[in-house]
């Protein structure tokens, strides 16, 4: 962008449009979505960041991303985890994952493909909680009987049940902030940590 408008100083908006396709993807054509769809994703991604804030897991910056081919959103994360991880920093990553299906449930009354990735990875987290971590009600080892592996599907199941009410008792709590704070992602395309407590 620099070359292409003959400057010689590089600005930081420069940098965090370098930042924004590390992060999201890139591609030369804009993805072309309507209104209603810009802010169905502004939602989805709110409901990440906000199920964040309100679990003392900052976030950098929360985006709307339509030059990627793939990621039209995303919310960049602190990242200071320690390796030692407790079984409520997992809880929290899982309502993490799962504040956007939650957020487009709640505002919007209906869900989305954007949430496949999400759920994917929740499923991960529960299950190494179960069979890794020994964070069930029991503890599991891999074993082929059909019987030990429904208890441990169960296990999983009631883990991700929880997160998902105790996200959506959350987003509801907050859902004037949530339809606000998107709708504000929707026209400025970001939203940083530090300005989030500004909007209501």
């Amino acid at each position: 962008m620099t070359l292409r408008q003959n400057r010689t100083l590089v600005l930081k908006e420069d940098l965090e449009r370098v930042s924004n396709r590390i992060l999201g993807g890139y591609q030369s054509t804009k993805v072309n979505l309507t209104e209603a769809e810009i802010y169905q994703v502004a939602i989805h991604e709110m409901g990440h960041a906000l199920t964040g804030y309100m679990k003392k897991r900052p976030f950098v910056k929360v985006c709307i991303h339509l030059w990627s081919p793939k990621t039209l959103g995303f919310t960049q994360f602190v990242s200071n985890r320690s390796p030692l991880v407790s079984r409520d920093d997992l809880f929290t990553d899982l309502m993490i994952l799962l504040g956007g299906r939650v957020a487009e449930e709640i505002v919007l009354g209906t869900v989305s493909s954007g949430a496949s990735k999400d759920l994917e990875e929740a499923a991960r987290i529960a299950e190494n909680m179960v069979l890794k971590f020994g964070m069930g009600h029991d503890i599991f080892v891999p074993h082929a009987s059909d019987k030990y592996r429904e208890d441990i599907d169960y296990e999983v199941a009631f883990i991700l049940k929880d997160a998902y009410q105790q996200t959506r008792t959350l987003l509801t709590s907050i859902c004037p902030w949530l339809k606000t704070s998107a709708a504000t992602l929707a026209k400025t395309h970001e939203i940083r940590y530090n300005d989030l407590e500004r909007i209501d």
